[in-house]
C-alpha cells in the first residue's frame, strides 16, 4: 500500500499492471535472494563458531563441516517463503488505477477478490505444512501444528474485530481529548488494530512458549540432581538378610527410602493363547519386547506416591488362596502387549505357572531414581515365591558411603551395592552444560521473534505520521500528540500480550503434554516479564517514531512522507 502512489504515476504513463506487479516482484526476488544468502551465511557461521564458544560446557568433542546441501536447502526455503508471503501484496497492484494519483483512500484500488491471491494463500499453507512435515518426520503432528498456527490467527483477528467493535459501540464520549483520540484510533479509517494485534499476538505467543518450554525443561532436568535423589541401591538381598541391612542402614544415619522384594518371572501366555501361539500369529499385535523380557515384579496391598490409577480397581491382598489373582499393569506396557483390564495373563514363576486378571492400569512417574514395576502384584501371593530384595537409600557424603559399602560388602558378599551419586554428579553436570546450548537456542529463537515485533512497529510507523501532522496542523502540542500514541500503542500492547500469551499458554501445553511427556507448571514471573516487556516495546517504538512529527514542522514532515 505505501507503493500505491508512485505505481499510479507508472500507470498514468502507460505502464501496464503487469509491468508494474514484475517490477516488484524482481525486486522481491532479489531481495529474498540476498537475505537468504546472507542468512545462509550466518547461519553456518554460527555453526562452526558454536562448537568452540561452548566448547568448556560440552561434555563431548563436536566436530563441524559445512554441508552445501542444506546451505542450498536453506537458501531454496528462504527464497520460496519470501516470495509466497510478498505475492499478497503485490498480486494486488495489477489493479491499480491511474486515478489513484488523485485520491486518498487505497481500499477503493485493492479490492475485489482475486483467485490468484486465494492460491497464494493455499500455496502458503502448503508450503508450511511441508516444511513441518519435514522437520516432524509426521504427517500428523505436522497438521496439528498448521492447525495451532490458523487457530491462532483466526483468535488474534476475531479479538481485533471485538475490540473495534466494542471501542466503537461503548466509545465514553466524556473523558479527556487525548485518551478518546487514542481509543478513536483503534476504529478510525485505515486503523492498524488488525495487523498489529495479529503480529504483536503471534510474536507474544511465540516468546512466551519458548519461555515456558525452556523454563520446563531446565527445571525437569535440574531435578535430576545428586542432591535431591536417592544415591545408593542395595541389590541382591536375600529374605534372611533384609533386617540386618536395615540395622546397618540405621547404624550410619541412613534413610531406609525404600526396601521392596522382587520375583523374577516371564509371560507365558495371555488371553487365552500360549506364548508360543502368538508368536506364530502373524496378526500380534503385542510387542516383542514385552513378550521376551525379563519381569521383575513385587508385590504390595497400595500404590505408592509415583503410580496413579487411571483405570480400573487395584485389589489388596488376597485372603484365600482359591481366590482370583487380580494384578495391575503399567499403562505403557499394557498397551504395547496389547491387553486390557479384564485379559488373563499366565506367569511361568519359577516353572510354576500362575494365571492372573488384570484389575487396574497405572500411571507411573519415572522422574526420580527409584524402583517402578510394569507389574504389580498383590499381598498374599508372592510371599513363598523364590525372591530378592532391593534397598534404597541416600548416602550425605562420599566418605560416608565409602565406609557404609565397606561394611555391607564385609558383612554380605553377595550384596551388590551401586553407587548412584558419581554417576548422577556426572549426569547433572552434562545436563547443566546441555541447558547452555538450550539456552542458546531459545535466545536465538526468541531474538528472532523481537525482529517479527521490531518490524511489525516500524511499519506502522508510516500508518501513523499522515494522522499526527494533521493533528500538529490543527494545533495538537507535542504532548498531546506522544500522549495519543501512547494510549493507543498501550491499548495494543496490552490487547496483544494479552491475547498472545493465551495462546501461548495452550501451545506451550499442548507441546509439553504431548511431544515431552512432562509435567506442566505454569511460570508466572516469566510470563509476567514478557506482558510488560512487550506492552513497554510496543509503546516504546511508538514513541519512538512519533518523533519524526513532534520534531519538525508539518509540511517537512509531510514531504519526507510523499
Amino acid at each position: 500500500k505505501n507503493k500505491i502512489k508512485s505505481i499510479a504515476v507508472l500507470r498514468c504513463l502507460g505502464m501496464k499492471g503487469n509491468h508494474a506487479f514484475l517490477i516488484y516482484f524482481f525486486q522481491i526476488l532479489i531481495l529474498g535472494v540476498l537475505g537468504s544468502v546472507v542468512g545462509a551465511a550466518l547461519g553456518s557461521a554460527i555453526q562452526l563458531l558454536l562448537p568452540k564458544v561452548f566448547s568448556d560446557f560440552l561434555p563431548f568433542e563436536v566436530a563441524t563441516t559445512i554441508s552445501w546441501p542444506s546451505i542450498l536447502e536453506g537458501i531454496t526455503l528462504g527464497l520460496f517463503v519470501t516470495i509466497l508471503f510478498a505475492l499478497i501484496p503485490l498480486l494486488a497492484i495489477r489493479k491499480v488505477s491511474p486515478l489513484r494519483t488523485l485520491r486518498t483512500d487505497v481500499s477503493s484500488d485493492i479490492e475485489g477478490r482475486d483467485p490468484l491471491v486465494y492460491l497464494t494463500y493455499i500455496g502458503i499453507a502448503l508450503a508450511l505444512f511441508s516444511f513441518l512435515w519435514k522437520l516432524t518426520n509426521s504427517p500428523i503432528d505436522a497438521s496439528l501444528f498448521l492447525l495451532g498456527l490458523l487457530l491462532s490467527f483466526a483468535l488474534l483477528y476475531i479479538v481485533s474485530k471485538i475490540v473495534i467493535w466494542m471501542v466503537r459501540k461503548f466509545f465514553p464520549t466524556q473523558w479527556n481529548f487525548i485518551f478518546r483520540q487514542g481509543l478513536s484510533n483503534l476504529y478510525r479509517p485505515n486503523n492498524q488494530t488488525q495487523i498489529l494485534l495479529v503480529s504483536l499476538g503471534l510474536g507474544t505467543a511465540i516468546l512466551s512458549t519458548l519461555f515456558i518450554v525452556q523454563g520446563l525443561i531446565l527445571e525437569n532436568v535440574s531435578s535430576m540432581d545428586a542432591g535431591a535423589q536417592p544415591n545408593m541401591i542395595l541389590y541382591g538381598i536375600e529374605a534372611n538378610q533384609a533386617e540386618d541391612i536395615k540395622k546397618k542402614t540405621k547404624e550410619f544415619d541412613l534413610p531406609i527410602i525404600e526396601q521392596v522384594p522382587i520375583v523374577t518371572m516371564r509371560i507365558a501366555g495371555w488371553k487365552g493363547k500360549t506364548k508360543s501361539e502368538w508368536m506364530a500369529d502373524s496378526t500380534r499385535t503385542a510387542r516383542r519386547w514385552a513378550i521376551n523380557r525379563e519381569i521383575r515384579v513385587t508385590y504390595r496391598d497400595t500404590l505408592d506416591g509415583s503410580e496413579e490409577l487411571v483405570a480400573g480397581t487395584f485389589h489388596g491382598p488376597v485372603k484365600n488362596p482359591n481366590d482370583s489373582i487380580f494384578i495391575s499393569l503399567d499403562q505403557g506396557y499394557a498397551e504395547d502387549l496389547d491387553v486390557e483390564i479384564g485379559d488373563e495373563i499366565v506367569f511361568n514363576v519359577q516353572g510354576m505357572l500362575m494365571k492372573t486378571y488384570i484389575s487396574s492400569m497405572r500411571e507411573i512417574d519415572f522422574a526420580n531414581m527409584r524402583t517402578r514395576f510394569f507389574i504389580l502384584f498383590p499381598t498374599g501371593v508372592l510371599e513363598a515365591a523364590p525372591q530378592f530384595q532391593v534397598l534404597v537409600t541416600k548416602s550425605p557424603d562420599n566418605n560416608t558411603t565409602i565406609d557404609y559399602r565397606r561394611e555391607i560388602v564385609k558383612a554380605f558378599p553377595n550384596v551388590s551395592v551401586i553407587d548412584l551419586s558419581s554417576i548422577l554428579t556426572t549426569v547433572n553436570d552434562i545436563i547443566k552444560k546441555i541447558s547452555y546450548a538450550i539456552q542458546f537456542m531459545a535466545g536465538f529463537s526468541i531474538l528472532s521473534g523481537l525482529i517479527v515485533l521490531l518490524s511489525s512497529l516500524i511499519l506502522s510507523k508510516f500508518q501513523r505520521v499522515r494522522e499526527s501532522v494533521l493533528l500538529r496542523t490543527l494545533g495538537a502540542s507535542k504532548r498531546q500528540i506522544f500522549g495519543i500514541n501512547a494510549t493507543e500503542y498501550s491499548l495494543l500492547g496490552i490487547l496483544a500480550a494479552s491475547t498472545g500469551l493465551f495462546i501461548s499458554l495452550i501451545s506451550a501445553w499442548l507441546v509439553v503434554h504431548f511431544q515431552l511427556d512432562m509435567e506442566f507448571k505454569i511460570q508466572w514471573l516469566p510470563l509476567i516479564m514478557t506482558f510488560l516487556f512487550i506492552v513497554g516495546l510496543t509503546v516504546g517504538i511508538g514513541l519512538w517514531t512519533t518523533r519524526d512529527v513532534v520534531n519538525r514542522s508539518p509540511l517537512e514532515t509531510l514531504n519526507s512522507v510523499g
